[in-house]
């Protein structure tokens, strides 16, 4: 059976610089599985830490070997002239991107991986797409209808609320407070419990990944991961954050994009329009972000069968290593 190495957890624990050193030692690729970082122009914001002997390859570029698609169009990816790093730089901002889209994309790329006789690192913290390319989300192929849309549009968020709560009681009730009062998040509901008597799920097949799969998770204190993090949002403001915000404003991206609504972005929003301070800015965005990861850790642990490593031990680069090539050895 194929393998499937997967690097998962929440921010700032070190993931792809684990799996750079992985690839060291193999014959692999790497996919991002981050909902921030599939945006262009957005690096600096959501932290991507691409190395800088990474380079872009456009497809179509000579030297792009793969006829990998989204949504119809050719994708590239980045490379070092060894590896490939796929998924960042997948969509303008002005384009949405969903679950449905990171697994139609990536389990196609993990395919042609296998097809090369190389080894597929996922690598990333958004939970949900880990989740969804080991086929647990069957309603992501639920697609969107458009007339049902376009009535719910008209109701307010209680009356929403109130059509779930008829239609599919046990999806309200799984719903936290955030979810609840989230028009995007109500309007998906309803849509899929409206379509469920109609769903056919013989496409879903086709973008299962069936796998020999090692789940390795990294973590640590959260009292070391608000550090790290207070220490990478001081970097990206003196990389040039606020440029690159100013750029992504300018070139026409309101503040109501889903892409414009990323940690790293919409902090930002009271500060361009002169309400807020940059130590302001700052502070919100330590705090979200310390947020997210906690939110990250409540999800992973929930997942069973990710073996866990404290990146705040000395060792646990070794142990990951090792664990990885016992598993990679087995027949």
């Amino acid at each position: 059976m194929n393998k499937l190495l997967v690097i998962c957890g929440p921010t700032a624990t070190g993931k792809t610089q684990l799996a750079l050193q992985i690839v060291q030692d193999y014959k692999a690729d790497l996919v991002s599985a981050d909902s921030r970082q599939v945006y262009r122009g957005m690096d600096i914001a959501t932290g991507r830490d691409t190395p800088g002997n990474f380079k872009f390859l456009p497809a179509g570029r000579q030297g792009q070997i793969s006829n990998i698609k989204l949504n119809q169009k050719p994708v590239g990816y980045f490379t070092d002239g060894k590896t490939r790093l796929w998924g960042l730089d997948l969509v303008d901002p002005g384009e949405e991107f969903s679950v449905t889209d990171f697994v139609r994309f990536a389990v196609p790329v993990i395919k042609t991986i296998w097809s090369e006789d190389k080894l597929p690192i996922v690598v990333g913290g958004t939970g949900l797409y880990i989740r969804a390319l080991r086929g647990e989300l069957p309603d992501i192929f639920i697609p969107q209808n458009s007339e049902l849309r376009k009535e719910l549009e008209k109701k307010e968020l209680s009356e929403l609320q109130t059509e779930l709560r008829r239609i599919d009681p046990g999806k309200f009730q799984s719903m936290n407070n955030s979810d609840v009062n989230n028009r995007r998040r109500l309007v998906r509901a309803i849509e899929i419990a409206d379509a469920k008597k109609y769903h056919n799920a013989s496409r879903e097949e086709l973008f299962k990944v069936n796998a020999d799969l090692l789940r390795i998770g990294l973590t640590a204190p959260i009292a070391t991961l608000t550090q790290r993090i207070s220490e990478r949002v001081e970097t990206r403001i003196k990389q040039g954050v606020v440029a690159e915000v100013t750029k992504l404003i300018k070139s026409g991206y309101s503040w109501n994009l889903p892409s414009m609504s990323a940690l790293g972005i919409r902090q930002w929003q009271p500060y361009f329009e002169k309400s807020v301070s940059l130590k302001a800015v700052r502070n919100k965005w330590i705090q979200d972000e310390v947020s997210y990861v906690k939110r990250q850790l409540t999800w992973f642990r929930k997942e069973l069968g990710i073996v866990w490593f404290d990146v705040s031990r000395p060792d646990y680069k070794e142990q990951a290593m090792e664990m990885v090539k016992k598993w990679y050895t087995k027949s």
